[in-house]
């Protein structure tokens, strides 16, 4: 009796090792597939820069002129 206990407390516990290295696997993967994303977003922000150009204001600010300016101030 207690040796088929210790048997099936063994196969649990291969099993339990087999789940572990399943969601091992699966979590690098995730892991990857969000770094390849990071990869692109920073490669589609780098490219949106450098078309509008860092300096440049966005398209919804006017620019003001110096005399503008000072009646803010």
């Amino acid at each position: 009796m207690l040796e088929r206990e210790e048997r099936a407390l063994e196969r649990e516990e291969r099993a339990l090792e087999r789940e572990e290295q399943v969601l091992e696997r699966v979590l690098e993967r995730v892991l990857e597939l969000e770094k390849q994303e990071v990869v692109q977003l920073r490669s589609y922000s780098t490219a949106s820069a450098s078309q509008q150009g860092i300096d440049s204001l966005p398209r919804s600010l006017p620019a003001q002129s110096d005399d503008e300016f000072s009646l803010i101030i």
